[in-house]
């Protein structure tokens, strides 16, 4: 058994040790079952045959995984037959109850024969609520048959969400109606007999827009509905999915019946445009030095009047800000984001007032009666350690439904969106992106999106003067959303390494970015797995997302950027006051070769984000020692030879860099214990 589980007499991981527990979370719902276990010792057991020269026996093994081919989830319960025998995919009741709690979406869709006659043989599969299917295999001697198998659900296409909703009152005339099925639809069925009827029973015109893959319809009236008038949105019972079944209109489980909904226009317009949320907020003190400014209003604005001149920033005592706006809409809310190229200065304080912003009514903010509110901004600068900036792949976060934590969704799927880039950030490519549905008759809900700990290895942090923070671009669902850590991992006096600590809840009622900050050292801690302290070495875990019912909408799509922790973590930066350089430069650290500690002398010629970091020999980071934005000048900054988590490095040659607006400085050093 030593050399089938571990090695005893070598350092070296055996093959079934690394075919373990200790791999994706895929992979280990496979080892739940016996003979996908099986099949990896017969896999291991005919490579020895081959290595040594041993003729194999014939193999005549049929594998493969059963799985919606809609959503590849794979299927508990299925049951695949041949010649006379069947074999049963796991269950949650027969497998996975022990191990993932009340969450009943799991599984692995495994199945296997063994023993069978070679040649070509019918394989039938079936599952509840699916249809029959049966293909011809071909059984082969010399190795494994493998099949994998996608059933066609027989569930019907049922709406999970509409905007408006039933009975909605207020909505905009010119808004446009949206409409999410569980299931991709039949497009031509889809315009057929889906439309918009008005009060005496006329079809409106307008056009129809299909995305998530047929699953969601935004249907654009050609003219401005009229105000205060009742509409009826009809999903006719002829529609049908991609695989021809007709819609479930009343959620029954039967397809053939139509929905209507209902919905009635707001009345006649006379009111400006109210700022629902505001970021920072009024007399708030942010730390971002590289903030977005956030005024989220509660109906969409004439674009027109997005302007310089309406939309104002500028330092108190002091003059206007050079700044940017972007203009954002999702639904019928807006959003104005003010971008400083140049970034805030730390200790200061700013204004920001808004007036002339009207409607697409032309309701406008007075200028008698602007909106005004100040902020300020941290008087120090800390470092910012980047932990992911999603540029180009989310390739270290889990899908939600890869947690067992996740409960309550029909979907939901997390990837890389090149088409949202935040311009503050620097290198930005694009952002990730969530999008949920949440499953209106569950019990509970909760997303729980985790990254990876090793790909790279994440930093670690203790509370003081410590704070998470990502740029979060909101929906205004009213969907809940906060942070989880992994607390005391050098082993807490209280609790076990793995204990999980999570920040308040904030509710996304915003629309475009904004910053979401956890101040470790004065925020209040909430309530999941863990005692509700932060009493040791944290690094972190997760992003989570919770549903309120009639609070929160049942679906929407949030976007992530810059995931980062701030604050006071690494040595301070000493500037010369007698210097003022007008280029980049990297001097020589001194002492070199040095034991146990070097200084760093850089020179900034302009104002810019700037970064130094220490690099071994293969070029990889070892210590952040700068991350911020810094004015001209000569600073100063020393390293004691450790990495980011504080462990001592290896004796040996290494590099520091500096990179600031396209500059990139390299020097070497030597480290001698």
């Amino acid at each position: 058994s030593a050399g089938v589980g571990v090695l005893r007499e070598t350092t070296m991981p055996a093959t079934l040790s690394e075919g373990g527990f200790n791999t994706n979370p895929r992979q280990n719902l496979l080892n739940m079952n016996m003979e996908s276990k099986r099949t990896e010792g017969k896999a291991i057991w005919l490579a020895m045959l081959g290595h040594f020269g041993v003729v194999r026996p014939p193999v005549r093994t049929l594998i493969g995984i059963i799985s919606d081919v809609e959503t590849n989830a794979p299927i508990n319960g299925a049951v695949a037959s041949i010649s006379g025998r069947t074999y049963r995919t796991n269950t949650y009741e027969d497998t996975f109850r022990p191990y993932v709690g009340s969450d009943t979406a799991l599984g692995n869709g495994f199945y296997y024969f063994e023993n069978l006659t070679a040649g070509v043989q019918t394989v039938t599969f079936t599952a509840p609520g699916y249809a029959d299917t049966s293909v011809q295999v071909s059984v082969v001697d010399t190795f494994f048959t493998f099949q994998d198998i996608g059933l066609v659900s027989g569930i019907p296409p049922r709406l999970l969400s509409s905007s408006p909703t039933q009975n909605q009152v207020g909505v905009l005339p010119n808004a446009a109606l949206t409409l999410n099925f569980s299931r991709p639809i039949d497009r031509p069925s889809g315009e057929a007999y889906i439309y918009l009827l008005d009060p005496v029973g006329s079809r409106v015109p307008g056009s129809y827009t299909w995305s998530n893959n047929s699953r969601t319809l935004l249907f654009k009236p050609s003219s401005t509905l009229l105000m205060d008038t009742t509409y009826r949105l009809v999903v006719g019972s002829q529609v049908r999915d991609l695989y021809n079944h007709f819609f479930d209109g009343n959620g029954d489980g039967v397809g053939g019946d139509s929905l209507v909904i209902t919905f009635r226009t707001r009345t006649a317009d006379v009111k400006p445009p109210e700022i629902i949320a505001m970021y920072p907020a009024p007399n708030s003190v942010a730390s971002y030095l590289s903030l977005v400014i956030n005024i989220t209003f509660n109906e969409p604005l004439d674009t027109n009047t997005v302007t310089l001149g309406n939309v104002g920033l500028q330092e108190v005592g002091g003059s206007l800000v050079s700044r940017e706006l972007k203009y954002f809409q999702v639904g019928s809310k807006s959003a104005i984001n003010i971008y400083v190229p140049s970034g805030f200065f730390p200790g200061r304080s700013y204004r920001v007032r808004v007036s002339g912003v009207s409607d697409q009514n032309g309701n406008a903010i007075s200028s008698t009666a602007p909106v005004i509110w100040e902020f300020s901004v941290l008087p120090r600068t800390g470092v910012s350690r980047s932990i992911d900036e999603f540029d180009g792949s989310v390739a270290n976060w889990w899908q939600p439904g890869m947690s067992t934590s996740t409960i309550g969704i029909d979907s939901a799927s997390f990837d890389f969106d090149s088409s949202l880039v935040l311009s503050v950030l620097r290198y930005n490519e694009g952002a990730a992106r969530l999008r949920y549905y949440w499953r209106r008759n569950s019990n509970d809900w909760l997303i729980h999106e985790y990254r990876t700990v090793d790909n790279p290895p994440l930093y670690t942090w203790r509370k003081d003067d410590a704070r998470l923070q990502v740029y979060l671009f909101g929906d205004a669902s009213g969907t809940l959303f906060r942070f989880a850590v992994d607390d005391s991992i050098d082993a807490s006096p209280t609790g076990p390494a793995d204990t999980h600590e999570v920040s308040q809840w904030v509710k996304v009622d915003w629309v475009g970015w904004r910053s979401v900050e956890w101040d470790f050292a004065n925020d209040p801690v909430g309530s999941w797995t863990g005692n509700g302290k932060l009493e040791g070495l944290m690094r972190f875990n997760s992003f989570q997302l919770k549903y309120v019912p009639d609070s929160s909408a049942i679906s929407g799509t949030l976007y992530f950027d810059g995931l980062r922790i701030f604050g006071f973590l690494g040595p301070d930066v000493v500037v010369d006051p007698n210097v003022l350089p007008s280029s980049y430069s990297l001097h020589q650290n001194y002492p070199n070769p040095f034991n146990p500690e070097t200084k760093i002398t850089y020179d900034v010629g302009s104002r810019a984000f700037v970064s130094v970091e220490v690099l071994n020999l293969l070029g990889r980071r070892v210590r952040t020692l700068v991350s911020r934005e810094h004015l001209p000048g000569r600073y100063t900054v020393a390293w004691d030879a450790r990495d980011d988590n504080q462990n001592s490095v290896a004796s040996g040659l290494y590099f520091y860099r500096l990179r600031a607006k396209g500059v990139n400085l390299i020097n070497k050093m030597l480290y001698l214990k």
